[in-house]
Parts: C-alpha cells; structure tokens; sequence
C-alpha cells in the first residue's frame, strides 16, 4: 500500500530519504514509488553477487564510505540537473532503533548546495527485519504486509541562512529528521 499526502510534480527532482528497515526497502521503492529517482549506494555492494550487478545496471549512485559531502554533491548534481531524483537512506545504514537512528550530514548538503527539496517516505513493514539473516542481510524473511508513506516535500531555501551554512546544514536534517520520527512514533506507538 501506497499512501502520498503531498504532490510530487512530473519533470522535477526530488531527493527522497527514507528509512532503511531491511535490504528489501530497496526493492519495494524500485516498485512502489514510480518516479525516475536513482539510489546512493555503499561502493562495497558493487561486489555483491546480483544485488551489485542489477544497481550497476540501473545506473545507481556508488559513494565510497569514506568519501564526504562534497564527493556526494558532485556525483549527485548531474542526476539532479538532469531531473532525475536521489534516493538516500541518511541513516547511513540500516536502523538499529525502534524507530530511526541518527541522520548524517549529506544528504542535507546536497539538498542546500543544489536547492532540491527533500521528500521524506517512510517504510512500514508488518513483521521487523531480523538484525542478521541470510548472508548477514536480513534476508530470508517475509516481511508481510508494506505500506509506504511518501510525506510533502520539504523545500531546504526557507533553511538557508548566509551568515552560517553548516547551521542552516544542521537545521534542515534536524527538521527532517523530526517530522519522519514523529510520524513513524504516531503511526507505531
């Protein structure tokens, strides 16, 4: 199930962010929310066997772990440019917590240097992923029913401030990071 509460228009990109409860989230997006939108992914899973060769082929997004923000912006804004939106998991990682896990910081530069609004979705599956599963992935599971929430876009210039831009930075993850938590808090109790 699909549930959209703000309008997303044809022909301009977003960066989408999304909680990341399993290795399905991926492959549920890739499904359920039809818009062309490329993911940022760990350059490591380029090697992985079938999940790495399909991302290559669909022209997904390889950032090295330790690479920064500046490398992120700079692989990203010709997809941006090009109205092709960016989907980022801005936990870094799968979420450990109940409910979300601390935002890192690039996502939201991205959005601020090239002025994309972010559309935050949140992914609600009936069963928790286990911690580890088959190949350490969390595979190896039925996750039942999924419902995915795709909330309003956030448009980052109202964040920006030319006095202090890593404040502005910090401002805009901290919005979206609030209004995903409190969503998913209400929506699981």
């Amino acid at each position: 199930q699909v549930i959209q509460t703000g309008a997303l228009y044809p022909g301009r990109a977003y960066i989408f962010i999304s909680n990341h409860k399993s290795e399905w989230d991926w492959y549920l997006f890739t499904r359920y929310v039809e818009y062309n939108w490329r993911a940022v992914i760990r350059a490591d899973l380029r090697n992985y066997s079938f999940i790495g060769p399909v991302a290559y082929k669909l022209d997904q997004v390889f950032l090295t772990g330790k690479k920064g923000w500046k490398d992120m912006v700079e692989l990203c804004r010709p997809y941006l440019e090009r109205s092709i939106s960016i989907l980022t998991y801005p936990e870094g990682n799968r979420t450990r917590s109940r409910f979300l896990d601390d935002f890192k910081y690039g996502t939201f530069w991205l959005s601020m240097k090239t002025r994309t609004p972010i559309v935050p979705v949140l992914i609600y599956e009936e069963k928790e992923a286990p911690a580890k599963g088959l190949f350490n992935r969390g595979f190896g599971y039925l996750c039942g029913r999924v419902t995915i929430q795709i909330l309003p876009p956030i448009d980052p210039v109202p964040f920006e401030d030319s006095k202090n831009e890593s404040s502005a930075v910090n401002h805009l993850k901290e919005y979206c990071y609030k209004t995903m938590f409190s969503q998913l808090k209400a929506s699981r109790g």
